[in-house]
């Protein structure tokens, strides 16, 4: 992690590449008091505010320190409101610090995380296939044409398929931007939408399926237009 952060510091990855990194860490120590049976976060105080802190290892936790350990989905996705700032490793050298300002990003950032590793599943079950039509921050680009109708980009496949190109995150979208993008010029649009929305639409559309994150960094997935039947069935069942 001291590797990540310091890349970052010094310009050698973005933002964005940034919290990917921090969100996948699968183990951070929290300071931890316990109540009942469980452990709960431990937060500081300091002239007048409040401060979570978390380790990226247990060594650079403080010594006699009772702590929790708990993943990077579960840390970005759950800060509090309550707090003002999460510091990151705290009085190392790579320490990093997010303000209150950052933590509806940093929720968004864990959330996509949290559904791409669901989507990155040998088979989709009734659950994920909830979660696909419940996320709420596809991004689609599309294409006008010369006559001034709007479609939806192609992601490229080796099978010749029309899937519909579409991202969960928006280092996924700039992924396709540099290396497809170039080829629209500047008769491409991003359109934001959630998935009980956008599904029902693409059913609509004479394609084969849809191309999550063609190019990256999650593994792109496939699904075929039959796929997408069974997703929207999901939501009939439930009404």
């Amino acid at each position: 992690m001291e590797a990540l952060i310091n890349a970052y510091h010094y310009e050698r990855i973005g933002y964005r590449e940034l919290l990917r990194g921090l969100i996948n860490h699968d183990t951070w120590t929290l300071p931890a008091q316990k109540q009942g049976e469980n452990f709960h976060p431990s937060l500081l105080q300091h002239n007048g505010q409040t401060f979570l802190t978390a380790y990226s290892s247990p060594a650079l936790a403080p010594d006699n320190m009772e702590t929790m350990s708990v993943d990077g989905i579960w840390l970005f996705s759950e800060l509090p409101d309550i707090i003002h700032s999460l510091i990151i490793d705290a009085n190392s050298p790579h320490a990093l610090q997010f303000t209150a300002d950052k933590f509806p990003e940093l929720r968004n950032w864990g959330l996509a995380v949290q559904f791409e590793q669901q989507l990155d599943t040998a088979t989709l079950d009734a659950t994920i296939l909830e979660h696909i039509l419940q996320y709420e921050g596809y991004c689609v680009p599309l294409i006008e044409s010369e006559g001034g109708t709007q479609h939806i980009a192609l992601a490229p496949d080796s099978e010749g398929r029309k899937l519909a190109a579409i991202f969960t995150a928006e280092d996924c979208l700039s992924l396709f931007m540099q290396y497809a993008g170039k080829s629209f010029g500047d008769k491409i649009r991003i359109d934001q939408h959630k998935g009980d929305v956008l599904l029902p639409y693409l059913l609509s559309l004479p394609i084969d399926g849809i191309a999550f994150n063609c190019y990256g960094p999650p593994n792109p997935k496939a699904l075929s237009k039959e796929a997408l039947v069974e997703i929207l069935s999901v939501r009939e069942k439930h009404g």
